[in-house]
């Protein structure tokens, strides 16, 4: 049974080349995570920090749910990696969810924004509700795009449901 740090090494592995990994991670996290720190959590002589988890998370969308739960949820763009689509708690491919990974990606760059938002000093925005509003009202395009992102994931689960069920349909007669 793996664990969280088990996990985390599984993601990195996926996403970054065996002979500049921790240069890379280093890079990612804006210098913030050195790579002896992300050496030490990757050889198990460190455990991996909150930072490690959120830069990880944030980095990689499609693999935050999996590495915080161990648990699949491909239907909603998580899956673990290497294995797209693969929900091993039901025994099922359900097939790669494309746009639902594109909605996680999405969600974590509008948070970011939002976040930018909130640490300008503009003084329109106090709360994240203003940091939206303002952002809504100044890029409108990144909500026009969320809003079409999400009507693909939706209209993508439903065709790969659909085949599924098909598909079944077909293997019972």
């Amino acid at each position: 049974m793996e664990n969280l740090a088990e996990r985390l090494r599984l993601v990195i592995a996926e996403h970054t080349s065996p002979s500049r990994r921790f240069a890379e991670l280093q890079a990612l996290s804006g210098d913030r995570i050195s790579a002896d720190s992300w050496k030490n959590c990757w050889h198990g002589r460190q455990r991996p920090t909150g930072e490690m988890i959120e830069l990880v998370a944030q980095s990689w969308p499609e693999h935050a749910f999996w590495l915080v739960t161990g648990a699949p949820y491909p239907g909603a763009g998580h899956e673990e990696p290497g294995r797209p689509g693969w929900d091993w708690l039901v025994g099922l491919n359900v097939g790669e969810h494309v746009y639902a990974k594109r909605v996680l990606r999405h969600r974590v760059h509008m948070k970011m924004s939002v976040d930018t938002q909130l640490q300008a000093g503009n003084a329109e925005v106090v709360t994240k509700e203003d940091a939206v509003r303002v952002l809504m009202r100044d890029e409108p395009s990144q909500w026009t795009e969320a809003g079409t992102l999400e009507e693909m994931a939706n209209s993508e689960r439903q065709l790969l449901a659909e085949r599924y069920i098909h598909g079944n349909k077909k293997k019972r007669k």
